[in-house]
């Protein structure tokens, strides 16, 4: 039998259905457009004659899967200097020029970690690329990547419906690796004739955090308390201990900042016979560092 604790909120019907269906639809559609990319590597290959990024045949017996994986470039404007680090505060310590073929390690913001044949590595801006292109070449970068599963931290801000209270919510998150992550959420929801307060607690698991479009799942616990806007003798706070699980989305869709769609259903541990249901629907953003 399905109850909730928090019927004093009366909601308003269409700021709920309006909340759930735009979460609904958001992951939904995110989700579908997920299986469609699934397959697409971290770096989108690119026909430019400039820049070839199709992947270069290699030996799996001779590499690992991860140098498999990563990209062959073919430099083809006249030069470009190679930093020590990825910043232009790092002294340059290699120049490759045009013709030569390096390897993609990684993008860091709008830097590119490459490595030449001879072994050497350093780090070049898009930029470099970009002013040799006003001296008349026609340049082509990579599709802008974000590293998603490279972050240490994330934290946003969430909005949505509440068993028809209006929910908003801040989080902090810490990443223990690309996949697994804990994350603390304080919480309130406006309701008419009831607000309440949540804290809770979660491990989130993101199984393909390399995609570009995240899904995540997570679980967890917390506390709610329910403060009644009636000063009637029997209207007093109720708190309550939560269970709580989420399903989501993640959508990294510029440098840092992320938009994350979430349904949550937590179970409240009362003291009555029957514990009660609380479902929260929420769409929001967050930058990760």
């Amino acid at each position: 039998m399905r109850t909730t604790i928090i019927n004093n909120f009366m909601p308003s019907k269409y700021v709920s259905v309006n909340t759930r269906l735009l979460v609904a639809s958001l992951l939904v559609s995110t989700l579908f457009a997920t299986g469609s990319i699934a397959s697409a590597p971290a770096y989108a290959n690119n026909d430019s004659q400039n820049i070839n990024l199709a992947p270069k045949a290699t030996k799996a017996t001779q590499r690992t899967e991860q140098e498999n994986d990563r990209i062959q470039v073919t430099i083809q404007v006249p030069f470009i200097e190679l930093h020590s680090g990825p910043s232009k505060g790092y002294p340059v310590e290699h120049v490759i020029e045009q013709g030569d073929q390096v390897e993609v390690i990684l993008k860091r913001t709008s830097w590119y970690k490459v490595k030449t044949r001879s072994g050497l590595e350093g780090w070049f801006h898009e930029d470099a690329l970009q002013s040799l292109a006003h001296q008349g070449e026609t340049v082509a970068i990579a599709p802008k990547m974000y590293p998603f599963a490279e972050r240490d931290s994330e934290f946003g801000i969430m909005y949505g419906d509440l068993e028809g209270a209006n929910y908003l919510g801040v989080y902090a998150d810490y990443a223990f690796s690309d996949v697994f992550s804990a994350e603390l959420t304080f919480a309130k929801a406006f309701g008419q004739n009831s607000d309440s307060t949540l804290y809770t607690g979660m491990l989130l698991a993101h199984p393909f955090p390399n995609w570009y479009v995240v899904p995540y799942l997570g679980v967890g616990g917390g506390y709610i308390q329910i403060e009644p806007h009636s000063i009637i003798a029997d209207a007093h706070d109720r708190q309550h201990t939560l269970m709580t699980s989420a399903l989501g989305v993640k959508y990294p869709f510029t440098r840092n900042f992320i938009i994350r769609a979430e349904y949550n259903l937590s179970l409240a541990l009362t003291d009555r016979d029957v514990n009660e249901e609380i479902e929260t629907w929420k769409i929001g953003f967050s930058v990760y560092f």
